[in-house]
């Protein structure tokens, strides 16, 4: 039996978010000999829908979506790694921009900033990616993370647990290392890479944010001057971070696209 939810008839998103790890149309024949359950009929997924993430949902007639994004599926983990690559060459772009004197230092600010925050999209991503595809994954996130929910989020997810990791995952700020090291040790069990360097640049990162470009120092504000410098070190820290937490991810992105059937062939 395999993760996959046949539907004999058509998938129809009319609310709601839906997120599964593959949506397919038409279902290849073989398919519905591995699937873990078949759906006869039309499938209506709307907000009380309860889905599966780490499924792939296929459809003999089609899939189709009434609501803007009602449904959505991950590009998967090679593909979040080249957008952080793809993002970073690109800010490395942007700092050969010819941009007036008087301008260039709110200009190499807001490019720190923009480093960071390709940081912060491939952790979240990553994590959702390799949470929400695969069933071990997920089961080990539910159980082993303590995420304290508010009394509006709890009458919210109770009606949709499954999804509502989604949303969890979603509003852990992955620029509070501490937070994310723990994630990833417990869901994944490896060993996070050292977030010494990276945690000082993203005390400046603050300072840039929320003070607009001052610090505290010595009991007096003082403005970061930020130079290209400082961006390319910036750059150079958060490749090494992300080259590293990949590799001690290599089981878990191999057993995360081993198990996800766009790559196999159906018989």
């Amino acid at each position: 039996m395999r993760n996959i939810v046949l539907v004999k008839g058509n998938i129809i998103g009319t609310a709601g978010h839906h997120y599964a790890t593959g949506w397919v149309a038409p279902a290849p024949e073989s398919w519905e000999k591995e699937a873990a359950q078949v759906i006869d009929g039309d499938l209506v997924l709307d907000e009380k829908y309860q889905i599966i993430p780490y499924c792939i949902y296929c459809a003999t007639g089609g899939v189709s979506a009434l609501g803007i994004n009602t449904i959505s599926a991950s590009y998967g983990p090679t593909s979040i790694i080249e957008q952080y690559y793809k993002n970073i060459q690109e800010t490395k772009q942007l700092i050969q921009v010819v941009v007036p004197k008087p301008l260039l230092s709110n200009y190499y600010r807001l490019l720190y900033i923009g480093v960071i925050g390709c940081l912060e999209s491939f952790i979240t991503e990553l994590l959702a990616c390799l949470v929400l595809g695969n069933s071990d994954f997920f089961h080990s996130f539910v159980n082993k993370h303590n995420y304290k929910l508010s009394l509006s989020e709890v009458e919210k997810f109770s009606n949709n647990m499954l999804f509502s990791v989604f949303e969890i995952i979603y509003k852990i700020n992955a620029h509070d290392l501490r937070k994310i090291k723990e994630v990833f040790t417990q869901v994944f069990s490896i060993d996070f890479p050292s977030i010494a360097e990276l945690g000082a640049m993203i005390k400046t990162r603050h300072d840039l944010v929320h003070r607009n470009g001052y610090k505290i120092k010595n009991n007096l504000m003082v403005q970061e001057d930020i130079t290209t410098g400082d961006i390319f070190s910036l750059i150079e820290a958060c490749d090494i971070f992300v080259n590293e937490l990949t590799k001690e991810l290599t089981d878990s992105i191999n057993k995360w696209e081993t198990e996800r059937l766009f790559k196999e062939k159906a018989d």
